[in-house]
């Protein structure tokens, strides 16, 4: 299996927590690094976001919406 379909698959389920190993975490915080990676690995090099735009997301400061499947494959 192909980790960002993995990791997908785990954010869209809901199942973060499957992906860590961490008993205690921030699921919001573990949501944000989700999504935002996601959006840096997806497969459509126009949907990457500028680093400017990683920085914003990570802070907080603008709204990271959900990723696209990282593959046109990926069936969720």
């Amino acid at each position: 299996m192909v980790l960002t379909d993995w990791i997908y698959k785990c954010y869209f389920a809901g199942e973060l927590k499957e992906a860590v190993s961490e008993t205690e975490l921030d699921m919001e915080e573990l949501e944000k690094m989700v999504k935002v990676g996601l959006w840096c690995v997806h497969i459509e090099a126009v949907r990457r976001p500028s680093m400017k735009s990683v920085i914003m997301m990570l802070k907080g400061t603008v709204v990271t919406e959900a990723p696209h499947p990282p593959h046109s494959h990926v069936n969720v």
